[in-house]
């Protein structure tokens, strides 16, 4: 797999126009849906790291516009902590913090998850082939009691109480939905 394999091609098409990229050990790849005004932040490079996992990530949170720069912290933290560790992520997986990670807000960490937002076939990268290559990891900001209960339970549980609650999930000051 090459820095040129397709994979922008894949976020544009799911994503839309890029609008920002940050160069370092990977890249921090900004994406904007203008309706309803989406922010999304993606590793580009992580998968190229040493880290052990199932297949090669990348890291994605998607956030309202007005809070990309804490999407953008969510994704270069985690990437971070992954690169420092060695390992990746598995779906239903909970990083959480015994305070809020953000002043202000309720937030304790993240839920790795399947994208809930840009359908099934964003979640893999396939090469040309069609073998997947790349698995996108979404990070879900979590309050305490969610990380509490995806610990507890697991994820769909989480899931089933997001669906009677409706909370924005693309808002970091949304309440907890436990």
């Amino acid at each position: 797999m090459t820095a040129d394999d397709g994979f922008l091609g894949h976020l544009e098409q799911h994503l839309g126009e890029i609008r920002h990229i940050a160069s370092g050990h990977y890249d921090l790849v900004e994406f904007h849906q203008p309706d309803p005004g989406i922010s999304t932040v993606i590793t580009n490079g992580l998968r190229f790291q040493s880290l052990t996992a199932t297949r090669p990530q990348e890291l994605v949170c998607s956030l309202w516009e007005g809070q990309r720069d804490i999407a953008r912290y969510f994704v270069d933290s985690m990437a971070g902590v992954l690169l420092k560790q060695g390992r990746g992520l598995e779906y239903g997986a909970v990083v959480v913090n015994d305070r809020p990670v953000l002043e202000g807000t309720e937030m304790h960490g993240v839920l790795a998850h399947p994208s809930p937002y840009f359908g099934s076939d964003f979640d893999l990268f396939l090469d040309a082939s069609g073998d997947p290559v790349v698995q996108i990891i979404t990070l879900m900001p979590v309050t305490a009691p969610e990380a509490a209960l995806v610990e507890a339970e697991d994820a769909d549980e989480l899931f089933e109480r997001f669906w009677a609650k409706r909370p924005n999930l693309l808002d970091v000051t949304r309440p907890s939905a436990v």
